[in-house]
């Protein structure tokens, strides 16, 4: 028998069972004729009652089937999957709150509801509206009633929309309700409608408000330790307050009339809490400088309790008795508005730098820079720089212990390694280090080496040691040698210095200068010797991190900008503990390091014993000419009783009688500046002064700077010293646009983004001053590297943004929680708000939901609503988001800093949002564990999380972000309260509106990324102009995606730059795809900075342009994939990263047969690259991969564009018969095809997995040529299933020229039907035509065979349940033992759906048209007492397991699947026991459906 293939599947299932948490078995299974062994019965047709008499094993069976009860409906699979979480918490009985004259106020039982209305009355009432029917048309299944306008649920709720008088919502019953006929509660913001707060307004008329000064109102009092309230009708102005004052509140403000900030207002409220039911406004268009204008600080701390909340006027029913609960540490607008102006109009708030001001300072050449003195060279071995460095790591090294201590290495109370010395019985005792002849060689005489070592003090009997108790026997540094004459002489290199606290069992460091004379480096001396010895007997020596060195070049002057900061070292920290190169004036004297409270390093000179004593360093005369200026800066403190005025001095050295008097002796002494005065009870002062220079300066030898005390000797502390280059020099001078004047102030901080592959390197620097034409001057120090322009890098040049606001919303840090900041919650309140320029600190609290520095909770539609210019930072949790809300324009806010996400739209139903040119940088994961914020993986930081597509996202910079950029993160339904307040919609298949011109740059992980959730809307999506740049992996990364274009746009210094993985109908066009750059290159080879490739370039992980699986999620498909317009450059290996290649396939796969479907047109390669740089698929082939072949346009062709288009195809068996027409693509593991024969066509055949492992499928063309396919699992995008589950299926794919081919299914040499085939031509769009016919020889079944659609009904074949042919529908298979009556039976497990229980699939031969067929078995479940035989609505009582058919027609993306109940438990059914399951169906056209 032959037949052409037409795909579709036939199941009988037992399930239905209302328990999901127990286990159910079966046993003695059977579909049969019902005329064989069956003497009695008599069956009436589907829906009418059936009457059964004694059974086949001597049993009695009743059905007892109400007529009125539809059993044909058809069901989708997953009808109640989502429901399942609902459906536990509904009541038992229905109730009736409005239903007309004859039902008002009943109570009633669901069968006597149903009898008692009936079915038509139902679906009057459903449809009355607008004549729409009802989902359902049984009673018992309703689930909403009111279909036609807009009545949605998703447990018991109901939303209620204007002009409707009554909803009805039920999955068992009907509830009806009148529009507001009873109080509906709103408690910790949510509410049983969605119901919002109404603008205070209408009923408080507050446009007739005069408006009043604050202290007419309220007097001239600062504190209200009560709080205040705005009264009603009532307009307060803070027009006087223009001093910066300072009120303070120790309970809420309420707002319900009007307040206003006008502009010119500076003030600043502390308070624990905020409701606004008014208007609030405030308005600030000054200048921005370092200090708000309008400041509100919230202060309640986290211990508080929350707060309840009670709505004024006609809001207040919508809160329970005491109020809604609202949190703490807020300001909730609930009804009210908000007006927030706080940047001057135009204001730019970030911008890209378009160039930088040029250095007109000259060069300093190298042999005047003072650096390293130069190591001896012709030595015995290679000199360095380091005589000693040990950390102990890998042992002791060349360390010992004095003879007759302990000596040992551990890290016992320490993070690492180090070396411990015990049994000490005299002060001398102590580690040793021996310095060879050779090792002293490369030690400089009389040069400057720095010593520093790691040590702890401790002793075993618990007693202090005298160091740590009056500083006596502490370490020493001792050097010793014995010449040729036996002679052993001892020199004290350093003692601890009197500074450093010591306390017993705890680390401290000891640094020194050290000078070696030449008679201690004698290279004839017999030994030589360092020792760390000192404490007294019984004290036990740690040691850590032992270092003898040269100074390192980084304490010297710079090679290249030398003259940026004439001071090196200003702060002290670039090598903890030492002053290099600042020194004492007077060496007797000692200039130390100290440390403030926050772990700042300064400089300390004390005591001093003259008022010349002073800090001094060494100036470079070669930096100076006449035309240069020098901002020297610095902080000092002279610990005096008095005040005293520091005066700053160089002293410049030159030759005698060089210049005329007063300069003509061979120094002389230049006063800088005279700082303002400073004392002990004064403090830190900081000194500044611009200086220039002149002929003096110029011409001189040499300069030391100093800091005179006159008339003091108190000890002097100095801190941040700094001399820069001002004038012509590259020192802040950014061009940004002209608006920026006039608006952004001297003071504030700006913030310049990442431009490395490193998400965390952004640099943020004080502005000094702004220029007329948009120059923009930083605060800059020795460490600060200028960014690069447009001008420089094009493109990939970073973002420049301010840091202040006019108005600014704070909270302290808590001490009982750093995570616990403010909130700014917009609840349930109308459109129209504004909130621009305004910027918010420390707002955000982790352990509690819904409290972000903005948020917009479920206001429905808010045309009107702008939140813009805004800059949130140090954020705990989040930016902005919004919540149930649409409408809302979101538009050039800045982010820096944020712990979580910067923008979110939260629950999927936010629809309609603008969210344009926002930029933000440094998205850190947050810290608190919360399942709820790692369910929303705030734990993997982005800047901007899309839940629903059906917004515009237009120009946003996304960059920094610990995860990614831009994340769409895509559920099958709304989640959270929108669940509830929304009809059904599924994101995941909803239009993108607009997304053009989004860029995403520096990121940790990917720059925009579609995963882990899928995208399938149902038309072809675009995206315009997306640039995607140095993200440490992936550019743009999709998965689980279709119907997406990526139209324009570039991805360059990504370790991917596109990767598309399991995609379906996904196209990129108009695209540069560069993988090492040249701009970034050079940025590179000037900086030092990691790159992908970094300097371990011949390990480096390669760089690709684009990837492609070769799976698609559907592969019934007719296109996956393509590529067109593309230029690829810097993807080979001559670009630094070995093995670069520009498209390569993916070689992590669940599917080793190819199924994707390729086609590449127009593709340029800028490299002159190898044809294995432009393509490669080795990989895939490594792992198995077969079936290949991809369309290209010429351009892969290794004979040259011009030879033609042709096909790629891998190097497997099934493809070798095309070579004929194929040339190798050497290095590239592939074939290129060309003529007819190389358009392919795939042809897939399903069949049932279990038993059918020594399955092959042949494949025989017209010419007699067979092709031999073996079956493998195909799990296409899905997990891993269950073997036994329904869907598992075994796949046999073979890919076929034209021709006409058979088919037939063979098992140890014999043919063999296994039951159904699914089976597909799988079109490829290119050649969808080319195939000419395929069909299957199915041989006929054995005689008796077909008496029984069951096989294997007792349970017995085997006792391996993957040969059992019984499958789950959920859970999963094993068997038991015993059965019913024999030895073992078939257990589901892990049930956790309603429809889990078995399926046995029925073998399409066997089903005629019109035959009759009656199923039978024996079902025990566990953990569920009772059920009741009659229900069939699902979940409205306990229901008993069940009969249905269960079909699929059509594949892929076509398939549907459904279910007809044919039978039922027979009664009475007993608990924990064996209970028969009997049904009966009719083979009619519908079963026929699913048999094809």
């Amino acid at each position: 028998m032959h037949t052409s293939l037409l795909p579709g599947v036939f199941a009988i299932v037992l399930g239905g069972i209302d328990g999901t948490s127990g286990e159910i078995s079966v046993d003695y299974l059977s579909a049969e004729d019902p005329h064989i062994d069956f003497e009695g019965a008599y069956w009436e047709e589907r829906n009418k009652l059936v009457k059964v008499g004694v059974g086949k094993y001597g049993e009695s069976i009743e059905q007892y089937l109400n007529p009125d009860e539809e059993y044909d409906d058809v069901y989708p699979d997953d009808f109640f999957d989502e429901k399942e979480e609902a459906f536990e918490s509904l009541p038992d009985h229905v109730k009736i709150d409005y239903l007309g004259e004859d039902y008002d106020s009943q109570e009633l039982d669901h069968r006597e509801l149903t009898g008692k209305l009936g079915r038509g009355y139902l679906e009057s009432l459903c449809g009355r509206d607008e004549g729409k029917p009802c989902a359902s048309t049984n009673f018992g299944e309703l689930h909403c009633a009111n279909y036609g306008k807009n009545c949605t649920m998703d447990s018991w709720d109901c939303q209620t929309f204007e002009g409707v008088e009554e909803c009805i919502v039920s999955k068992v019953g009907v509830d009806v309700y009148r529009l507001y006929d009873e109080p509906i509660y709103v408690n910790t913001l949510r509410s049983k409608y969605n119901i919002t707060f109404e603008n205070i307004e209408p009923f408080v008329d507050l446009s007739a408000a005069p408006c009043v000064d604050w202290s007419d109102h309220f007097g001239s009092d600062t504190s209200f330790p009560e709080g205040v309230t705005i009264p009603p009708a009532t307009c307060i102005t803070m027009r006087k307050f223009t001093n910066n004052e300072v009120l303070e509140f120790g309970d809420v403000i309420n707002v319900l009339g009007k307040w206003i900030f006008p502009d010119g207002t500076r003030v600043t409220l502390k308070f624990p809490m905020m409701y606004v039911q008014g208007l609030l406004r405030m308005v600030s268009t000054a200048l921005i400088d370092n200090e708000p204008e309008i400041t509100f600080e919230l202060n309640e701390p986290f211990t508080a309790p929350d707060r309840h909340f009670v709505p004024y006027g006609e809001n207040a029913w919508i809160c329970p008795e005491g109020g809604c609960i609202v949190g703490k540490n807020g300001i909730v607008v609930a009804g009210g508005k908000i007006d927030i102006r706080g940047m001057p109009p135009n204001c730019p708030t970030w911008s890209k730098i378009e160039y930088i001001e040029a250095d007109d300072m000259s060069s300093v050449p190298v042999e005047d820079i003072p650096q390293q003195s130069p190591l001896p060279v012709n030595t015995t071995i290679p000199c360095s720089d380091t005589v000693v460095s040990e950390n102990f790591a890998v042992g002791m090294g060349k360390f010992y212990g004095s003879p007759g201590t302990g000596e040992e290495v551990t890290s016992v109370g320490h993070t690492d390694d180090y070396l411990r010395i015990t049994n000490r019985k005299a002060t001398w005792m102590g580690a040793v280090i021996e310095l060879r002849p050779e090792e002293k060689e490369c030690v400089l005489p009389n040069d400057m080496y720095l010593f520093s070592v790691n040590i702890r003090l401790s002793r075993s009997d618990g007693a202090a040691t005298n160091c740590a108790t009056d500083h006596t026997n502490c370490p020493v540094l001792s050097f010793s040698n014995m010449n040729a004459k036996d002679q052993v002489r001892w020199f004290t290199l350093a003692t601890l210095k009197t500074d450093v606290e010591v306390v017993d069992g705890e680390w401290f460091l000891m640094t020194a200068e050290i000078y070696f004379t030449e008679l201690q480096l004698a290279t004839d001396d017999i030994f030589t010797a360092i020792y760390l010895t000192g404490p007294e007997e019984g004290v036990d020596m740690d040691i850590d991190n032992f270092k003898l060195q040269l100074p390192p070049t980084f304490l010297y002057p710079p090679l290249v900008n030398t003259c940026e900061n004439l001071i090196i070292n200003g702060k002290g920290d670039l090598m903890p503990g030492f002053t290099f190169p600042m020194t004492s004036w007077l060496k007797a004297e000692k200039l130390v390091i100290k440390y403030d409270e926050n772990g700042d390093s300064y400089f300390h000179l004390g005591p001093r014993h003259e008022e010349y004593s002073t800090i001094t360093f060494d100036m470079l005369p070669q930096c100076l000419d006449d035309t240069v200026q020098y901002k020297f800066k610095t902080r000092i403190w002279v610990h005096s009783e008095e005040p005293v005025r520091p005066r700053a001095v160089m002293k410049v050295h030159h030759e005698r009688n060089k210049f005329p008097k007063p300069y003509h002796r061979n120094f002389h002494f230049d006063v800088i500046t005279i700082c303002d005065e400073t004392s002990n009870s004064i403090g830190w002062i900081t000194c500044e002064e611009t200086v220039e220079f002149e002929y003096f300066h110029i011409g001189s030898t040499r300069i030391q700077f100093l800091f005179l005390t006159e008339g003091s000797t108190a000890d002097v502390s100095y801190a941040d010293m700094e001399f820069i280059h001002l004038k012509g020099k590259q020192t802040g001078g950014l061009k940004l646009p002209e608006e920026i004047h006039g608006c952004w102030g001297a003071g504030p901080n700006a913030f310049i983004t990442s431009e490395e592959i490193l998400w965390d390197k952004d640099k943020v620097r004080p502005i000094t001053h702004v220029r007329e034409d948009g120059m923009l001057f930083l605060d800059v120090d020795e460490e600060f590297e200028m960014p690069s322009s447009i001008e420089e890098q094009g493109i990939y040049s970073p973002e420049v943004a301010l840091m202040r606001r006019n108005i600014l919303f704070t909270a302290p840090k808590d001490p009982d929680d750093p995570y616990f900041g403010g909130f700014f919650l917009i609840l349930k309140s109308p459109t129209g708000h504004t909130i621009e320029g305004l910027e918010i600190q420390n707002f955000g609290q982790q352990r509690n939901v819904a409290k972000y520095p903005i948020n917009i909770y479920h206001g429905g539609s808010h045309k009107g609503t702008r939140i813009s210019k805004n800059y949130i930072a140090q954020s705990n949790l989040r930016g902005i988001t919004i919540t149930g809300t649409s409408h809302v324009n979101i538009t050039t806010n800045v982010f820096y800093n944020i712990s979580g996400h910067g923008i979110v739209m939260e629950e999927g139903s936010e629809m309609y949002n603008y969210i344009e040119y926002n930029m933000g940088a440094r998205f850190i994961p947050i810290i608190i564990e919360n399942n709820w914020w790692y369910q929303e993986q705030d734990d993997r930081a982005r800047f901007l999380m899309i839940k629903n597509p059906k917004n515009h996202f237009i120009g946003n910079v996304g960059t920094g972000g610990f995860w990614s950029a831009i994340w769409f993160q895509l559920h099958n339904s709304f989640h959270g309260e929108s669940r509830r307040h929304f009809p059904p919609q599924n994101p995941r298949k909803l239009p993108i509106l607009t997304f053009r011109d989004n860029v995403a740059h520096s990121n940790r992980k990917s720059g925009i990324q579609f995963h882990p959730t899928y995208y399938w809307p149902n038309t072809q999506q675009y995206l315009y102009n997306t640039i995607s740049y140095r993200n440490m992996w992936f550019g743009i990364y999709f998965f689980g995606t279709e119907h997406v274009t990526l139209d324009g746009g570039l991805v360059a210094d990504n370790r991917i730059g596109i990767d598309l993985n399991y995609v379906d109908k996904v196209e990129v066009t108009n695209f540069d795809v560069i993988g090492y750059s040249d701009l970034f290159k050079d940025y590179i080879d000037s900086t030092k900075k990691k790159h992908l490739c970094w300097e371990f370039e011949d390990a480096s992980p390669a760089v690709h342009g684009i990837r492609i699986h070769p799976n698609l999620m559907d592969h019934f498909h007719d296109w996956g994939v393509k590529l067109s317009n593309i230029t690829f450059d810097r993807l080979y290996d001559d670009n630094g990263c070995p093995g670069s290649k520009a498209i390569i396939m993916n070689h992590i796969f669940k599917d080793e047969v190819y199924s994707n479907k390729i086609a590449m047109f127009n593709l340029t390669f800028n490299d002159e690259n190898e044809i294995f740089d432009k393509f490669n698929m080795c990989d895939g082939e490594d792992a198995g991969l077969l079936d290949v072949n991809i369309f290209d346009g010429g351009d892969l062709n290794p004979e040259g564009p011009e030879a033609g288009s042709g096909w790629i195809v891998s190097r497997d068996t099934n493809m070798t018969r095309l070579r004929e027409s194929c040339v190798l693509m050497e290095g590239s593991c592939a074939y290129y095809c060309k003529g007819k024969l190389t358009c392919m066509t795939k042809v897939t055949s399903e069949i049932e997995y279990s038993d059918t492992d020594d399955y092959i499928l042949l494949v025989e063309d017209q010419d007699n040529y067979v092709r031999k396919i073996d079956g493998f699992r195909y799990l296409g995008i899905s997990e891993e299933q269950v073997t036994t589950n329904w869907s598992a299926r075994r796949h046999f794919a073979v890919t076929l020229p034209e021709g006409n081919y058979t088919a037939s299914f063979w098992k140890d040499g014999e043919m063999v039907w296994p039951g159904f085939v699914e089976a597909d031509i799988v079109g490829n769009w290119i050649c969808k035509d080319e195939m000419n016919s395929f069909e299957f020889i199915i041989p006929d079944p054995e005689p008796g065979y077909c008496d029984t659609l069951i096989h294997n009904g007792d349970m017995e074949k085997s006792d391996d349940i993957g040969e059992s042919m019984w499958h789950d529908t959920g859970g999963g298979l094993e068997y038991m033992s015993p059965g019913h009556n024999s030895n073992q039976a078939i257990v589901n497990l892990e049930r956790k759906k309603l429809l889990s229980g078995f399926a046995h699939f029925a073998d399409d031969r066997c089903l005629v048209l019109g035959e009759r067929w009656l199923v039978l078995g024996w079902i025990k479940m566990s953990n569920n007492d009772e059920c009741d035989f009659l229900s069939v609505s699902k979940r409205l009582t306990p229901m008993c397991p069940r009969w249905s058919l269960k079909m699929q027609t059509g594949r892929g993306v076509t398939a549907e699947t459904s279910m007809v109940f044919m039978g039922r438990t027979v009664p009475p059914y007993k608990p924990s026991e064996w209970n028969l399951v009997a049904g009966t169906f009719r083979v009619d056209e519908f079963v026929m459906a699913g048999k094809n």
